[in-house]
């Protein structure tokens, strides 16, 4: 199949891995962040140690560059456990498709 196939199937291709399109992501907490909530890339400043510690073992980042986003959601995956933005990413990043090499095809 070839790119252009790829980006005009009827099915949205999932672009870019960022906390806005992981199926942990739970849009019914979506709350406007708070003064102070953001880092210079407009990601969650984390506080409080032990989401300091879940966000390092999960590998939790702000992805380069600069924007402010309008939202922050709350990340329900069970490692994770906090507020995220779109300008995030973790090493639990998941959408429906994902294809593995060492697991099977993601279904939901």
């Amino acid at each position: 199949m070839k790119a252009l196939e790829l980006l005009t199937e009827s099915e949205s291709v999932v672009i870019g891995t960022n906390c806005s399109n992981c199926r942990f992501i739970n849009m019914d907490s979506a709350t406007d962040p708070e003064d102070g909530d953001l880092d210079a890339q407009g990601g969650i400043k984390i506080t409080e140690k032990a989401k300091l510690k879940l966000a390092q073992q999960a590998d939790l980042i702000t992805l380069p560059g600069k924007k402010t986003p309008s939202k922050k959601v709350g990340c329900e995956h069970p490692k994770v456990k906090q507020y995220v933005t779109e300008r995030m990413c973790c090493g639990y990043w998941d959408a429906k498709g994902v294809i593995r090499q060492y697991k099977k095809v993601i279904d939901e």
